[in-house]
């Protein structure tokens, strides 16, 4: 890996050479974001591929960490297509992961689900269109069961899974017998497509189930929980499922859109 790393840096031109060093000095520093403002054409990609190379030397090569995730966000997957290619410093193509349903920023939120999950350097790509539309308030079904999943094992809400599930699902876009099916697999361990969330997701989701709301940001929802005070999100839900939501009945009650797209905001 070092040796790529050499040849990544040594095919650099002066001022592209000098911006990486320049912002690898930045993040040293303490800043978490940089913007490299240069004219079309005078290889923004190929600097980004020499920060990508001394970033990964660092963490990995001196500071020993397992793994080093390179996500691009792009503005089509035509161009992630062609640009993953030439970001990745190690020229090895197995660390591009990239797949059909790999392109939400959800998918972050599983553990590496390819065959080499000893790899040290992966990076992926996800697009404006599929990932930070917030038209699409009531998510995709990957994305719903990914709540499902987060959310069906809390001690107080197991008894109201059958609930839960149905106010997840929340519209008729989706068969109700292959939501089933969806669910039976998020349930079953064993399933192929339940990849492992990872660790930190869940602890970082359970805070933010732990934050109070105001009634203004759900109104719905809290009208029909019958609740005017701020609650914490996970409560507002538990009282939710009080309420008996059913395959019967989910339909007539749509309070769901805003409560959805709340909680896909929170993964």
């Amino acid at each position: 890996m070092k040796k790529t790393i050499e040849k990544t840096l040594s095919g650099l031109k002066d001022f592209q050479r000098k911006t990486v060093d320049y912002a690898i000095h930045q993040f040293e520093s303490g800043r978490n974001r940089l913007l490299v403002a240069d004219e079309v054409g005078l290889g923004k990609t190929i600097v980004a591929k020499g920060i990508i190379a001394r970033l990964f030397e660092k963490a990995v090569l001196q500071e020993h960490k397992k793994k080093f995730c390179v996500v691009y966000i792009c503005s089509n997957q035509a161009i992630a297509r062609a640009n993953l290619r030439k970001l990745n410093f190690t020229e090895n193509p197995s660390a591009i992961k990239q797949t059909d349903k790999d392109d939400r920023l959800t998918s972050l939120a599983y553990e590496d689900s390819f065959d080499n999950t000893s790899q040290q350097f992966s990076i992926k790509a996800i697009t404006p269109t599929t990932s930070f539309d917030d038209k699409t308030h009531a998510g995709r079904m990957d994305e719903r069961i990914l709540l499902y999943r987060l959310l069906y094992d809390y001690a107080d809400i197991k008894p109201y899974k059958n609930n839960l599930k149905w106010i997840l699902k929340g519209n008729n876009r989706i068969l109700d017998e292959n939501w089933e099916w969806a669910i039976k697999n998020a349930e079953d361990p064993n399933c192929k497509y339940n990849y492992e969330i990872k660790a930190r997701v869940y602890a970082e989701f359970r805070k933010k189930m732990n934050v109070e709301i105001e009634r203004k940001k759900l109104p719905k929802s809290f009208r029909a929980a019958n609740i005017t005070y701020p609650i914490k999100f996970w409560t507002l839900l538990l009282n939710l499922c009080k309420l008996g939501i059913s395959k019967n009945n989910y339909l007539q009650i749509i309070i769901f859109y805003n409560l959805i797209y709340q909680f896909n905001h929170s993964i």
